[in-house]
């Protein structure tokens, strides 16, 4: 009986965990567009971290892993149940664990997972899965009829930071360059150049005057009320530049 109540309440305490832990999810903001969100633990809490589901005719595209292999499967089981297409190709903004943990297991699932050349040679250098260095900073790809634009605005969060445009969406995945409107700090910022961040934030802006929806690396973009008449056009932009104001960059 006592290693009876014992299993019974280690069975409990783990049902509560799982039921107060955030689960892995994928959810639509435009047509054939998704933003998949994983979790890690920061500062003893589940942090989210997004990226993007592209649906094309060919396949589908992904911008960014999730945070760790497992949650890379949860992706892959997503899009085979929902989409029933090939995962052909996933785009690395930058060479952190919450962008390419999950590069091998998309390999040996036939994707291919490119990035920059300078984001394969820090990916090296910190020990992480390094993807197929082939992706210049500037670049259009054209995938089953949708146009996708990589731009490289300048260091900020990290040396090789990119950002992925989609025109017919007006949708801007910023990455880690760019903070959620709800952030209350810029998170990791080891490998960040806080001097340089500002004048990037600029050059995104200019290159990206309208944008519908941003997405940032981490938490809601839900919150990015366009209609909020800013300098930099976006709240999410005008937030960034804010932080880095506080913080001295």
């Amino acid at each position: 009986m006592r290693y009876l109540c014992f299993a019974l309440i280690s069975f409990l305490i783990g049902q509560s965990l799982y039921a107060q832990s955030p689960e892995f999810r994928v959810e639509s903001i435009k047509p054939s567009v998704y933003v998949h969100t994983s979790y890690m633990l920061y500062s003893g809490q589940p942090f989210p971290s997004n990226g993007l589901v592209i649906e094309t005719k060919k396949g589908v595209v992904l911008v960014d892993t999730p945070w760790d292999t497992l949650q890379t499967r949860q992706l892959l089981d997503w899009i085979s149940t929902n989409l029933k297409r090939p995962v052909l190709l996933a785009i690395v903004t930058h060479a952190h664990d919450d962008r390419l943990a999950g590069t091998e297991l998309l390999r040996r699932q036939g994707a291919r997972v490119i990035c920059t050349p300078l984001t394969a040679r820090l990916a090296k250098a910190k020990n992480h899965p390094v993807p197929d260095a082939i992706l210049p900073n500037d670049t259009t790809l054209n995938i089953g009829g949708v146009r996708i634009e990589t731009y490289f605005p300048g260091r900020g969060h990290s040396p090789d930071n990119i950002v992925v445009w989609l025109p017919k969406q007006k949708l801007l995945f910023g990455g880690c360059l760019i903070k959620s409107v709800e952030a209350s700090g810029l998170g990791n910022i080891a490998d960040a150049d806080l001097s340089e961040w500002p004048a990037t934030i600029r050059r995104v802006h200019e290159r990206f005057p309208k944008i519908d929806v941003l997405v940032p690396g981490h938490q809601s973009w839900k919150t990015n009320d366009t209609s909020i008449a800013i300098p930099f056009g976006h709240p999410a932009l005008q937030r960034t530049i804010n932080l880095l104001d506080r913080k001295g960059g």
